[in-house]
């Protein structure tokens, strides 16, 4: 089978058929009995030989497939949901208040111009107990009299950093005449990690039901290809009368969650039905082509408190286990799409692939504390449940 890339695909020599041709060319070269086996000189030269001939065109079908977003990854998958006018959702920095003392006038260098660089290196820096680095956002200048401020810093890398009261105590840039550094406080904005590749594939791919025939699956396809849209939900009712959730007769009710509503408004514009009603809270006036106006009408997500109560039994009795430890990794790792229901065989699931030695027993779920169930949906349509550790009771049965 030759290399060939034609309307059929990309089709790629096989390794067996490589080495049979380097082999076949050694024997013409140096005549039939030559020796290439294996542990010969000219045996390893052509292995080395079909080695960089299967990287190369492993090289040639990565860059083949990554053709489809579905199979690129990183900058090359940035640049294909390009194409579906799809930016990936950049991360946020954590923000935390640290108090230094000086016993001189003295300027520490920030990052100024740079806050945004995820890269930057040049700011004044200090680090926390556990090697986690925060850059001074802004050059600061103390004066005479004015020897101790609480500056801003931010962290080295994007995404969520824990921040322990009084453990960023240590300079990693040593500057003479900084006596102490300490932060008194925890974050003072929690950042957020950058879009993965799994969830910008997920997002394109609702992006391009635009063209669907529903076209209220267009709505929504049109809303999740705004920048910072997470999650949305369009309902239609095509009755006479209104429906049990307060449609009005012929109307849609979008909800959503993330983006700037004047977007939001846009794409529900550029896609609803003519003469189709809307129901929302949100009102954004939107004009025409002509100037003529109209009002979109949309409402943004209700959250509401899931609370979760389950008994850790202990079977190898000699691992330990802390309640608040798996509370906090289950807040971490449950979420909750819109209008999704809750239910304790899921959390059970989720539990038991992360507790070793132990079983998650007696599990129920309530939103309201008192009433406690197996299964609970959310209160409306328009409703999402938010996991909170301080929601979360865990028991360990010792």
């Amino acid at each position: 089978m030759p290399d060939l890339l034609n309307k059929n695909g990309l089709t790629l020599k096989t390794a067996a058929e490589i080495k049979d041709e380097l082999e076949a060319g050694y024997r013409n070269i140096y005549g039939a009995d030559v020796n290439i086996s294996p542990n010969t000189p000219d045996g390893q030269k052509i292995a080395l030989l079909l080695q960089m001939a299967l990287d190369n065109r492993d090289m040639i079908q990565q860059v083949y497939s990554s053709f489809n977003p579905n199979n690129a990854v990183g900058s090359v998958l940035d640049q294909r949901v390009s194409i579906n006018n799809i930016q990936r959702i950049s991360g946020d920095f954590t923000l935390v208040g640290v108090d230094i003392t000086v016993d001189r006038v003295i300027q520490l260098k920030g990052l100024d111009d740079q806050a945004n660089n995820p890269d930057a290196t040049d700011a004044f820096t200090i680090q926390d107990n556990g090697g986690n680095k925060f850059l001074l956002v802004d050059t600061y200048t103390f004066e005479a009299g004015d020897f101790e401020k609480s500056l801003i810093f931010r962290a080295q890398k994007v995404g969520a950093v824990e921040v322990t009261v009084n453990t960023i105590q240590t300079q990693v840039t040593i500057v003479l005449g900084v006596t102490n550094v300490n932060n008194s406080s925890g974050v003072l904005t929690q950042g957020e990690e950058q879009e993965s590749d799994p969830e910008l594939r997920l997002r394109r791919e609702r992006s391009v039901a635009k063209p669907s025939t529903s076209y209220v699956d267009s709505i929504r396809a049109e809303i999740f290809g705004k920048q910072n849209v997470t999650d949305a939900l369009v309902f239609e009712n095509m009755e006479a009368s209104p429906d049990a959730d307060g449609i009005p007769p012929h109307s849609i009710w979008t909800i959503v969650e993330g983006g700037a509503s004047n977007e939001v408004a846009q794409a529900i514009y550029d896609k609803k039905s003519e003469g189709s009603g809307m129901k929302g809270s949100i009102e954004v006036e939107m004009f025409s082509q002509s100037g003529q106006g109209i009002t979109i009408k949309f409402d943004r997500v209700l959250e509401e408190d899931l609370y979760i109560r389950f008994t850790v039994k202990r079977i190898d009795p000699s691992v330990s286990f802390n309640a608040n430890t798996i509370a906090e990794w289950l807040a971490d790792n449950l979420d909750y799409s819109i209008n999704k229901p809750a239910d304790n065989a899921s959390i059970v699931g989720k539990l038991s692939g992360y507790l070793i030695g132990a079983i998650p027993i007696n599990c129920q779920i309530s939103n309201d504390e008192n009433t406690w169930q197996d299964f609970l949906e959310t209160s409306s349509k328009q409703n999402k449940f938010v996991v909170d550790v301080s929601r979360i009771d865990v028991t360990i049965d010792l």
